[in-house]
């Protein structure tokens, strides 16, 4: 459990999801692309979060104001409990918060326009979400593997409903299907 340091030089970092395998990042104040703050990973202006460290102590994530976009794999295999995501943020990637098994609460805010694939994979404790009304498709494996989601709230845009959306979501028991949903996968709901 080790703090990362970043030189000023790196541009790019490939895998991102393993980078994370540590307790802080730093990144070198001269670094162009880069930049951290509370031993997190971000874009330059802080506008992107692209790592949270898998062995970061506090279990909680409060986005800036800034915060616009959660990147592809940032919060990957994390210990987190509660994420707040404040207005401002309008997409979330790929894997954004995938097998964040202790993840109780997540606070999406009403500019959230995206969901990545498997957004939220494997977050077995969560058991409420509620999309804001410009969110229009639930990906693929979005909310799949959530054992203890109860109660998810639509977007009163909702077009689509991709497959294994839900795949698992055992304990699911409200979800209302707005007037605009227009396709549903067959195996949206499969398991749940």
């Amino acid at each position: 459990k080790i703090t990362l340091h970043i030189s000023k030089d790196v541009r790019k970092i490939s895998d991102i999801e393993q980078i994370g395998y540590v307790r802080a990042i730093k990144v070198d104040k001269d670094n162009e692309m880069l930049s951290a703050e509370d031993g997190v990973l971000y874009n330059k202006n802080r506008t992107m979060i692209y790592r949270y460290p898998v062995y970061k102590t506090n279990g909680r994530f409060y986005a800036e104001t800034k915060l616009e976009a959660v990147g592809d794999k940032a919060f990957y295999g994390c210990d987190i409990e509660v994420a707040e995501l404040y207005n401002g943020v309008k997409t979330i990637g790929n894997m954004a918060f995938y097998e964040c098994a202790n993840l109780e609460q997540i606070e999406l805010p009403d500019s959230l326009v995206k969901l990545g694939n498997k957004a939220f994979y494997g977050c077995e404790e969560l058991s409420s979400v509620a999309l804001s009304d410009e969110v229009t498709v639930i990906p693929y494996s979005a909310f799949s593997g959530c054992e203890n989601l109860e109660e998810f709230i639509c977007s009163e845009s909702l077009t689509t409903i991709c497959s294994k959306a839900f795949y698992g979501c055992e304990n699911l028991k409200t979800f209302t299907l707005p007037k605009t949903l227009k396709k549903i996968i067959y195996d949206s709901f499969e398991g749940s």
